[in-house]
């Protein structure tokens, strides 16, 4: 079966400002989880044993969407612990593999059967340190086409906050980050579908609100990759009889070690 690329936009999502309930740790508000700012994330709450916060259960109402596609941004979950969605949305976010010497998780993604759903809740369990996330990101899925992406490049860090971001007091944060890459790539378009293509860009670059509404990407899901971040900018060139190649630019949002 052919790779698939797959992105969220902030107009479809519906986590974004959702209500958020249940209990986290002091100085923490539940509703940073969903309020679009991967800065300012959630803690699970104090409790006995050790770690002390090493579960978190939470509770998303949101705006009523077409939902296919999750994606926890900015945590610091084991790699063996699963982040759980249920009631309105039946979903397992995994965790990936491989040697990180930075320390620093990816972020997560997983793609299932389209519902429609104004909300769902949150649970993670059995982690090895008290339980960070900076962001759940819920909503419709749209899709590339002609995946997979080729000539996926990668330019030099950025490590570009937005102007005005704080982290929250009492976070943890440690100023380790990775990525914060400028991404380019591109795909191949037939003449009868580049507007659409073309429409289909525009209104996922213009619903980032020039950066500062998140969206993400993953471009091929047989990988276990997605880029949280924002488009600035895309172009197309004809390339032969009736073909066109569209160049994509996206700008990650860096991660972070909690």
């Amino acid at each position: 079966m052919a790779a698939v690329s797959h992105y969220l936009r902030p107009d479809r999502l519906m986590t974004l400002d959702a209500t958020v309930t249940g209990t986290v740790a002091e100085s923490y508000e539940a509703a940073w989880l969903c309020d679009g700012r991967l800065q300012y994330p959630v803690r699970g709450p104090a409790a006995s044993g050790s770690p002390a916060s090493a579960s978190l259960s939470l509770s998303i109402a949101g705006t009523a969407r077409l939902c296919g596609l999750a994606v926890l941004a900015n945590h610091n979950l084991d790699d063996d612990v699963d982040a759980t969605l249920s009631n309105g949305i039946t979903a397992t976010l995994k965790g990936g593999s491989g040697d990180r010497p930075n320390q620093i998780p990816w972020n997560r993604w997983v793609s299932f059967t389209p519902v429609t759903a104004d909300g769902c809740d949150l649970s993670v369990s059995g982690n090895s340190q008290d339980v960070i996330i900076g962001e759940l990101l819920i909503g419709q899925r749209f899709d590339l086409s002609d995946a997979p992406l080729i000539n996926l490049s990668h330019e030099l860090p950025q490590y570009a906050i937005p102007l005005g971001a704080e982290f929250a007091a009492g976070n943890g944060y440690d100023k380790g980050m990775a990525g914060g890459r400028l991404l380019e790539f591109g795909y191949i378009v037939e003449d009868d579908a580049l507007e659409d293509a073309v429409d289909g860009l525009r209104a996922w670059e213009e619903a980032c609100r020039n950066g500062t509404l998140p969206s993400a990407l993953v471009p091929d899901n047989s990988k276990p990759e997605v880029y949280v971040g924002t488009i600035v900018g895309f172009r197309w060139e004809q390339i032969g009889a009736g073909l066109n190649q569209v160049r994509v630019l996206f700008q990650e949002h860096p991660r972070t070690r909690w």
